[in-house]
């Protein structure tokens, strides 16, 4: 890891241009790498076009039976490394349970990491820990074309992030009118924007107001509109076009 950074900053420094995927990218470049702003562009990306709202019953129930999910559930789809904030989020789901009656179980979705370390926290450890129990479920890894059933079907998708370079997944979601409860930091802000509940994901209780307002029917109809129009903002049509223009200005000195 070390060797692997070591030669991008030094590719970075010698660069005509660098092209990022957030402001918050690319405040960490400069920051980090001293590197002038100016020599920085920022280049979002997009959701799959497949991911777009799923509506047909018959689609959603064969998705739940092929992953033995119920009708109500809240979701989790990413990675497992200690970056993703996993012990926030469950713990703010037991909190939630302590608080509220007929809550939707939680759906971790993602391939487990296959042992336990102190980067790789296992988050079935961290669910027995919170006594979570059949709370929460393990769909194990999904398919891309399965994704946007997946997104669709839930109340809201829950993403504490400590640090996304782009945060891929919440747009994702988003993309499919599902509202999201994300993280106040790093480019979450500026992806999710107002298509989202932005939490601190350090503040157990705040994350659970936040789960709380998402499961109001009203509340969550609202953000499910503005979910759908903060993801149209970012298309591939766009960040093709840029990439292109990027290039043109590096070619033409």
């Amino acid at each position: 890891v070390k060797t692997y950074t070591r030669l991008a900053a030094a590719a970075a420094r010698r660069a005509a241009l660098i092209i990022t995927d957030s402001l918050a990218s690319r405040e960490d470049i400069v920051r980090l790498l001293h590197i002038p702003a100016e020599r920085i562009r920022v280049i979002y990306l997009a959701a799959h076009p497949a991911c777009r709202p799923v509506t047909d019953p018959e689609v959603l129930v064969a998705l739940r039976a092929k992953y033995g999910l119920p009708e109500r559930y809240i979701l989790y789809l990413g990675g497992f490394d200690q970056r993703k904030n996993m012990t926030t989020l469950l713990q703010a789901y037991a909190g939630l349970l302590t608080q509220q009656e007929q809550v939707p179980a939680l759906v971790i979705a993602g391939q487990l990491p296959a042992e336990e370390s102190e980067l790789f926290p296992n988050p079935r450890r961290l669910a027995r820990q919170f006594g979570l129990g059949s709370r929460v479920l393990f769909s194990g890894w999904i398919p891309e074309s399965d994704k946007p059933a997946l997104y669709s079907g839930a109340v809201f998708f829950a993403f504490l992030s400590l640090y996304e370079g782009f945060g891929l997944m919440p747009l994702e979601a988003m993309a499919c009118g599902t509202p999201v409860l994300a993280s106040r930091c790093s480019s979450l802000l500026e992806i999710v924007g107002e298509g989202g509940i932005l939490v601190d994901p350090t503040d157990i209780d705040e994350v659970v107001r936040g789960f709380r307002s998402l499961l109001d029917d009203a509340t969550r109809q609202t953000f499910r509109q503005k979910a759908l129009t903060q993801a149209a903002r970012f298309t591939w049509q766009q960040t093709a076009r840029l990439t292109l223009e990027a290039y043109s200005s590096v070619a033409a000195g």
